[in-house]
């Protein structure tokens, strides 16, 4: 590769970083990107998106520069297998420990804690396919650190509640430098050789990987974007040429990806593509056979390729500014039942300042609405509007932050009020004998405690919910709620 695209693709960069700074709505878009591709509701991903991307180029004009890509051609293929086989048992780790921990509970999951010191706020939530208990390892490494990544998710709430986590986070580290070294390694050894194009599948599955495995996210939107990315650059240059213009070829990253769909089938549980990631696979996939397709003589123009191409161009779009700004909330609300408990859109908020009214809360919701129902536990509340006109979640969040600017991250998702029943084990990790009355009420925000039951023996709760919010939201407000009303200790839910 010319040394010259890569200090336009740093110029680049720059220039869009430092605009980002000075325009909101660039810096959405850049955010939007990230949480497309990478995933993760923190700007903090888009951080360490930017800074990989220039520190990988900078190192890679290093290699360049000084020759060394030269000593270390030898390891092409050998470097490729092993930062592979690191990267799988990198995310087969995640769900071993997964695994455990539902032997424990004797549930599938999900699962989820929270952690309350000062003005510290942070919760976790844990599936098959996004587990997040190897982010413990951040808050692990923190320790380490002079400064401190509480403003990013450092994944202390799992590190404070699991097992044998100094252990696992030692081994998620070992397994971590090895993906680094054996990735630098191989892009090194081809530095010379490849185009931009291989360079930027190949940095971005290495990304993605790297994110993935952090995440616990073996069946996550980064995980199964970066092994599409993976597979792409493998087949451009491990093929053979006379395949590169075979359609299996072309479309094997396609057809490795989508059975990832019946994945859930095959084992028992969902670990399977999003329509976004799908649309998101479909769409660069196709774009990349028109491409190769171009420069094939007498090669007829595939319309129903072209059709698919436009489709799936169309839900990535949707997707991407859903991403970048925020979810409607239709001017009509979600849905209009004759019951008034479920007429209205529903919005769930999370990370609000604990020293604010549910009546100054009220105040800047009423701005993009007539509230039906307003509820506010702690760090989190539960609305229904009547909206004014259509708007975006985006909206309503940034005008939260720059009014309140709240110690942690401040969410506000769009909940489609829809009545469901959802059951779950609370084991209360302390020594202390828990009389969960004390810290569950019979209602609270959106939610109805239909029954309860607790288990000396086991210093454990069941508890089944009755709720209008979806399955994660309803873990996270019982969680707060656990909080509100006193309890200090350590504390694990699982969905039963």
């Amino acid at each position: 590769m010319k040394t010259t695209y890569l200090w336009i693709f740093i110029l680049i960069l720059a220039i869009i970083s430092l605009l980002s700074l000075l325009f909101e709505p660039l810096l959405l878009l850049l955010h939007g990107i990230s949480r497309t591709v990478f995933e993760g509701m923190s700007f903090g991903k888009t951080l360490l998106m930017v800074s990989w991307f220039v520190c990988l180029s900078l190192i890679s004009l290093f290699f360049l520069y000084s020759g060394l890509y030269k000593k270390l051609e030898k390891f092409k293929k050998i470097s490729l297998k092993l930062f592979f086989f690191f990267v799988i048992l990198g995310f087969a780790l995640g769900m071993v420990q997964y695994y455990f921990i539902t032997l424990e509970f004797n549930s599938q999951g999900p699962f989820a804690t929270i952690l309350q010191e000062g003005n510290y706020s942070n919760w976790e939530a844990s599936k098959w396919s996004h587990t997040h208990f190897p982010k413990a390892t951040l808050y692990w490494a923190s320790q380490f650190l002079p400064f401190s990544l509480k403003k990013y998710d450092d994944g202390k709430p799992w590190y404070n509640v699991l097992p044998n986590a100094d252990e696992w986070a030692i081994l998620y580290s070992a397994v971590i430098v090895f993906v680094l070294i054996f990735g630098l390694i191989h892009l090194a050894s081809r530095i010379k050789e490849m185009d931009f194009l291989d360079y930027l599948l190949f940095s971005s599955a290495f990304l993605g990987f790297f994110i993935g495995i952090i995440d616990g996210g073996a069946g996550a939107i980064v995980a199964t974007i970066a092994l599409w990315a993976f597979l792409v650059y493998f087949v451009r240059n491990y093929a053979g040429k006379e395949n590169q213009h075979s359609k299996f070829w072309l479309f094997f990253p396609l057809i490795a990806i989508s059975l990832l769909a019946y994945f859930d089938t095959l084992f028992g549980f969902a670990l399977s593509p999003t329509l976004h990631v799908f649309s998101f696979v479909l769409f660069f996939s196709l774009l990349y056979y028109f491409w190769k397709e171009k420069g094939i003589k007498k090669s007829k123009f595939n319309y129903l390729a072209f059709a698919l191409l436009i489709y799936s161009g169309f839900v990535l779009g949707s997707y991407y500014l859903d991403y970048s700004f925020g979810m409607n909330v239709e001017e009509k609300g979600a849905f209009d039942f004759s019951s008034p408990e479920m007429s209205g859109a529903g919005l769930y908020l999370y990370g609000l300042p604990l020293n604010l009214s549910e009546k100054e809360l009220a105040t800047e919701i009423k701005k993009f609405g007539e509230i039906i129902e307003l509820k506010k536990v702690n760090w989190v509340a539960y609305a229904r509007i009547k909206p004014y006109k259509t708007f975006r979640t985006g909206e309503l969040e940034r005008a939260l932050i720059n009014k309140y600017n709240p110690t942690t991250y401040l969410i506000v998702e769009s909940e489609k009020p829809f009545f469901q029943t959802s059951a779950f084990e609370i084991r209360w990790l302390t020594k202390e004998q828990i009389n969960p009355e004390e810290f569950i009420p019979e209602k609270f925000l959106d939610l109805e405690v239909t029954g309860m039951k607790h288990n000396e023996k086991k210093n454990s709760t069941f508890v089944v919910i009755k709720s209008k919010t979806s399955i994660t939201s309803v873990m996270l407000s019982l969680l707060t709620q656990i909080r509100e009303n006193g309890y200090k200790g350590k504390i694990i839910l699982a969905s039963k």
